[in-house]
């Protein structure tokens, strides 16, 4: 039972950490994309 305590507040800790990143990654990587498409139809 101990285990799966230290197990979910490491995998809590690990989401905590995650989150910002994965949500910066989607933030670069949409605007990759948008620009991508902006000069693909300026062309």
């Amino acid at each position: 039972m101990l285990f799966v305590t230290y197990l979910h507040r490491k995998s809590k800790h690990l989401f905590q950490l995650l989150l910002p990143w994965a949500f910066s990654v989607r933030f670069i990587l949409a605007g990759y994309i948008g620009e991508e498409g902006l000069a693909k139809e300026n062309s």
